[in-house]
């Protein structure tokens, strides 16, 4: 058997003529209607009642247009609303229907086949954006369990490794004459594993902080870049490394955090160099509109471009890992979940041996300073 489907029919005058509307629910099968006759007894009635649609008819009266816009926008936020209206109201009939309202019919093309249509597509359309809704809440929810269990999978985890590098430590110093060669290989892998395991989980406390909320200030990148400049000193002056910026914006941030991403976006120009070229790092800035637009550019061996989205899942590696080029694939992932997460977006384009470019985009926010 068909479920009624229950309509709520909606003017806004206590004395409406018989309207077409009326005319054709009458007409139609396995469909309930009750009427009100303003937005104060909608909001009452929807406490009362279950409803499957709003049909919201403007064609009776001169409606008010404020209170049409927060029944639309929050009385029946949950419920599809079909708008009809008349000539004279057909301009205000779509504002509401970018406000929330699922259909228009204008006295034009009011007919019955149109309003069974309308009333059907307008509950499946709804449903379908409910069940939406409802996966990308299990998803978000299910995302945040598995940031939470790689954050304490890796934080416990931490103790017994330190132990394991610890007693290998101690074996490879004071045991290393009673051990024969085999034993002396089979330690030094050991050892090995280890210490990659050690950087590994390391990057994966770092990957779900990056997802948590954390204190915000204005931060001058001019001087953060000067900060992450002097910690790589050393690589910089190995490699012969020159880096130029552009004079950068202040934002507000985590320090930490975007710290973390200009520094892996810098050593990671450096580190992906070419053997007999000096790396040259270009920080270029421009405003666009309301963002900070800060692109890294190289001269490094770059990548296929196949890969530039690629490059930003977790633990993915474009190099193997016998490769010299070391790291655990989660650098770009941690700069990319901390960016995400500021309400930017960050991009790479490249092309094999002639170097690569990261684009960051960042929202520019109104600063506020104590």
């Amino acid at each position: 058997m068909t479920k009624d489907i229950n309509i709520l029919l909606t003017y806004d005058t206590y004395y409406p003529d018989e309207t077409l509307t009326e005319d054709l629910l009458e007409q139609l099968e396995n469909y309930h209607c009750t009427k009100v006759y303003s937005f104060i007894e909608l909001s009452r009635k929807l406490k009362e009642q279950e409803f499957d649609i709003i049909l919201l008819d403007l064609s009776q009266s001169q409606v008010s247009r404020i209170a049409a816009l927060i029944s639309i926008e929050f009385e029946a936020k949950d419920i599809p609303v079909i708008v009809i209206s008349g000539d004279e109201d057909e301009e205000f009939a779509l504002q509401l229907v970018k406000q929330g309202a699922q259909d228009h019919l204008g006295s034009d093309c009011l007919c019955l086949t149109n309003l069974k249509k309308s009333i059907n597509l307008a509950i499946e359309r709804k449903q379908l954006q409910n069940r939406l809704e409802f996966y990308m809440d299990s998803f978000e929810a299910s995302n945040k369990e598995l940031e939470n269990f790689a954050y304490v999978a890796s934080h416990d985890l931490q103790e017994p490794l330190r132990k394991i590098i610890t007693f290998g430590d101690r074996l490879t110093s004071k045991c290393t004459e009673q051990l024969d060669d085999k034993a002396q290989d089979y330690l030094g892998r050991m050892q090995g594993a280890a210490s990659r395991m050690k950087i590994l989980l390391n990057d994966l406390l770092q990957y779900s902080r990056a997802s948590r909320q954390a204190e915000e200030e204005v931060i001058d990148l001019n001087q953060l870049v000067k900060e992450i400049i002097d910690s790589l000193d050393d690589v910089i002056q190995e490699k012969q490394a020159q880096i130029s910026y552009d004079d950068l914006p202040n934002i507000e941030a985590n320090h930490t955090q975007i710290q973390q991403v200009f520094q892996n976006l810098i050593s990671n120009a450096i580190k992906y160099s070419k053997e007999a070229e000096s790396p040259q790092v270009k920080i270029e800035y421009k405003r666009d509109k309301d963002q900070h637009v800060i692109s890294f550019s190289d001269n490094g061996i770059g990548f296929s471009n196949e890969y530039a989205k690629k490059i930003f899942n977790q633990f993915y590696r474009l190099h193997g890992k016998n490769s010299q080029y070391q790291g655990t694939g989660m650098g770009l992932a941690i700069c990319k979940k901390i960016i995400e997460r500021g309400g930017g977006s960050i991009a790479a384009t490249s092309e094999e041996g002639q170097g690569s470019t990261f684009i960051i985009r960042l929202p520019a926010k109104e600063l506020v300073t104590t």
